[in-house]
């Protein structure tokens, strides 16, 4: 099972669409979280054009995630920045909990030039990774998942809760090229399922 986490920075961008349908095909995702998504389209219209069943979209309208039928969805916690959600299917030996969050760097070290982030940000986001007892997944690809063409970031990540390592299958991220937009797709695999 695969699925995309993008922050796209504007969805009603035809290339935009067009690079998540490819992605979506080429992947054969069961889910796309799309981070700020800037358009005034409703969800539901999106969800359809991407040829999948279900949509939910946090509050603040930031996050969407996309889901096909293969997997049942249940909104744990709807917050401005975030959605947190219940995960269930039969490709999965139990339900899992994924939260997917537009959020900021974690540490100094994930900046390659330019401005540093702002501490108190970088502290506010690494208490809320503890809080949540998440642990970050790693990832294969370039280190950087945004750019403006003058600075790089880590801005993109994937969390696990610590029980993740306890299944019977590892979950690899890569970070893809970019394309569309100045922030790199993520594409977490479950590998080893049935």
């Amino acid at each position: 099972m695969s699925g995309i986490i993008w922050n796209v920075r504007g969805f009603g961008n035809l290339a935009t669409q067009r690079r998540a349908l490819f992605l979506r095909r080429h992947h054969h995702m069961s889910f796309l979280a799309v981070l700020e998504p800037m358009v005034d389209l409703d969800c539901r219209y999106m969800a359809r054009r991407m040829g999948f069943e279900e949509v939910v979209s946090n509050k603040s309208g930031k996050v969407w995630f996309f889901w096909d039928s293969t997997i049942a969805c249940k909104v744990l916690f709807d917050h401005d920045q975030f959605l947190h959600l219940e995960l269930s299917s039969q490709l999965f030996p139990s339900s899992m909990v994924v939260t997917v969050v537009y959020a900021k760097c974690t540490s100094m070290e994930e900046h390659s030039a330019g401005v540093l982030a702002r501490p108190g940000a970088m502290e506010d986001f690494n208490n809320f990774i503890m809080l949540a007892g998440q642990v970050d997944a790693g990832f294969v690809g370039d280190r950087y998942t945004w750019t403006n063409n003058r600075v790089w970031k880590r801005l993109d990540r994937v969390l696990l809760s610590p029980s993740w390592g306890s299944l019977d299958f590892t979950v690899r991220v890569e970070h893809l090229s970019r394309a569309a937009s100045d922030h790199c797709p993520l594409l977490p695999e479950a590998e080893g399922l049935l």
